[in-house]
């Protein structure tokens, strides 16, 4: 048998004053989770390269300083994704996909205090235990 691979993602992990950012989603498939914001990398195009396309489309900053800091393999999906630690100075996300929700599939950009991220529903789990809690 066959298996399909999803497309790999990468994301940018931005650490600013004690907080993390994240994207807050609510579905009906999924209920209401948080992930870091990023997103599938195209054919012929680097992890570094897709993160840093993606933080300007999602939120409109331009990131730098880009740290690998954790590759993970989703058994469920058999997709690879790439976490980098990210700066982004003094540039403030604004969330650029209102456009895209729905009542059934929302979502928006939050800054999450680091101390509280063991409680909320971070995909994946494993980010739980590896982002520091201040």
């Amino acid at each position: 048998m066959l298996l399909l691979r999803e497309i790999d993602r990468a994301a940018a992990i931005i650490i600013k004053d004690s907080c993390v950012l994240l994207i807050h989603r609510w579905n009906k498939e999924q209920g209401d989770y948080f992930i870091v914001p990023g997103g599938g990398i195209g054919e012929g195009e680097s992890p570094e390269t897709a993160v840093t396309r993606e933080l300007k489309e999602e939120a409109g900053i331009d990131i730098c300083n880009l740290r690998t800091f954790l590759e993970y393999q989703n058994s469920t999906s058999y997709r690879k994704q790439y976490f980098f630690l990210a700066d982004c100075g003094d540039q403030e996300p604004i969330w650029q996909e209102k456009h895209k929700q729905t009542p059934e599939n929302m979502y928006e950009l939050q800054w999450i205090e680091l101390s509280t991220v063991k409680g909320i529903n971070l995909v994946p789990q494993i980010l739980k235990e590896k982002l520091p809690s201040k």
